[in-house]
């Protein structure tokens, strides 16, 4: 009966490394604590001397940790007290350093900075496609009035032409229409030109922004 009391509990035990792993079919604190993803509690447990090194049903407590934040709080243990525990028996790998932690958040930080660049690139290729499309759009429509207006100009010429009348008159009223939608032609397209080219200037601040 004493020995299955010492198998469910290590508050009997001095820490230290060359002690031998306990199994029991108990669950250990430290067990229960890790696979309910207790990060904080796992860490007093550490520190108050549970051993990482027994197992519950085969497995140590790092090994039914249930949260990366669990497991990097073994690994933080470790970095701090490098001689304390068998770790490799423990089944906890490399110390997580300060050091370490902050690479890794710098890897973070880079890494959400190249993502909403690449939003805002997205974005803006977008809005100049759409722009891009309306100035077709509008350049298109220009192209059809004129085309229409055309149309209606040569009917008349071929009216008055028919009737023999006013034949001069309405060659040079064509000449001056014609004239006219080709300058509204010019001038829709130049602004459509000038939208896409606003377009990608903003596109380059928000980059450098």
């Amino acid at each position: 009966e004493e020995e299955q009391v010492g198998l469910a509990s290590t508050s009997d035990t001095p820490a230290g490394v060359g002690q031998k792993a306990q199994q029991s079919e108990k669950e250990f604190p430290l067990h229960a604590a890790a696979k309910c993803g207790d990060a904080r509690l796992v860490w007093k447990l550490l520190q108050s001397g549970e051993n990482p090194e027994v197992r519950h049903l085969g497995c140590t407590a790092y090994q039914v940790a249930s949260s990366k934040d669990v497991r990097d709080t073994f690994r933080r243990f470790k970095a701090q007290n490098p001689e304390r525990w068998n770790y490799e028996d423990a089944g906890v790998p490399a110390s997580l350093t300060p050091e370490m932690e902050a690479e890794r958040r710098a890897k973070k930080a880079e890494k959400r900075a190249r993502q909403k660049t690449r939003q805002k690139e997205k974005k803006a290729a977008e809005e100049e496609s759409v722009a891009k499309l309306n100035a077709e759009e509008e350049v298109a429509k220009a192209v059809a009035e004129a085309a229409q207006q055309a149309a209606r100009m040569a009917a008349s010429r071929k009216s008055r032409k028919q009737s023999g009348k006013g034949r001069g008159q309405s060659q040079a009223q064509a000449a001056s229409s014609e004239e006219a939608l080709q300058r509204r032609r010019e001038q829709m397209a130049a602004a459509a030109e000038r939208r896409i080219a606003a377009l990608k200037d903003s596109a380059r601040q928000q980059q450098l922004w």
